[in-house]
């Protein structure tokens, strides 16, 4: 037991008490006075370990779509213009311009004897005889010039060259269709070659070397504006390359 010292609220004087008697009523023994003796305090309660509060975590942030594969797109699509062949074109104006040529005069003669410069022979060739349908062998010349334009004129119409951001086409022919590509990364050298008629009609020649083992290099005929073309397919193809992570002096050898 312990012995706990109180003071008398009556005469101010210590009162010693046991602990036990807390809680009850006493008389001091100094000046009698009743004394009501405080309780005794509750022990305070165990101390236990606080615990951390876990916040609900926000939801995760969705996942980026992955992106989308970026779509081939049309640098250019050209066809060969026609004036371009002007050379081409003139040629055989002047094998058509000899048919006729050649039909007149064949219309003005009967026999071999009239051809001018064989006189010498004119007995001789006197029982040659032309026919009616003679003159018309002059006309194969003009067909020779129609057939040639013609052919100028498919290559023109029909001739068509194609820049993508990933691949150049070729095609070409009228009944019989050809088609050829190149990848970007592959072509390693672009030229325009521009002669005097190209110049006056604004076209030219560009000319493509790549490392493609079925299309080592490909001529693109009659192109408008060849340089603004050969600039366009430089910067294709080294955009090409740097997409595949080739450096620019670098070819890849099939």
């Amino acid at each position: 037991m312990n012995e706990i010292k109180l003071k008398c609220p009556h005469c101010e004087e210590v009162i010693a008490v046991d602990d036990s008697a807390l809680g009850t009523t006493i008389h001091c023994p100094h000046c009698a006075g009743p004394v009501n003796l405080p309780k005794r305090k509750a022990p305070p309660p165990e101390a236990m370990d606080a615990s951390f509060v876990q916040e609900d975590a926000p939801p995760p942030a969705p996942a980026a779509p992955p992106a989308a594969p970026e779509e081939e797109a049309d640098i250019f699509d050209v066809r060969p213009r026609f004036l371009a062949y002007l050379g081409r074109i003139v040629w055989n104006l002047l094998w058509i311009a000899a048919g006729f040529v050649a039909y007149s005069y064949l219309s003005g003669l009967t026999s071999l004897a009239d051809i001018k410069g064989l006189e010498d022979f004119a007995d001789e060739l006197g029982k040659y005889q032309l026919s009616s349908h003679t003159p018309y062998l002059g006309l194969v010349f003009s067909l020779f010039g129609v057939l040639g334009l013609f052919r100028i004129w498919v290559e023109s119409t029909f001739n068509r060259y194609r820049l993508t951001t990933e691949r150049l086409f070729l095609r070409t022919g009228f009944i019989a269709r050809r088609s050829e590509e190149i990848e970007l990364f592959r072509i390693k050298d672009v030229s325009v070659r521009q002669g005097l008629l190209h110049r006056m009609v604004g076209a030219g020649i560009v000319t493509i070397l790549s490392t493609d083992d079925s299309t080592p290099y490909v001529i693109l005929h009659g192109v408008p504006r060849p340089e603004k073309v050969k600039e366009q397919v430089r910067q294709a193809s080294r955009a090409a390359r740097k997409r595949e992570g080739m450096r620019a002096a670098e070819f890849i050898q099939s």
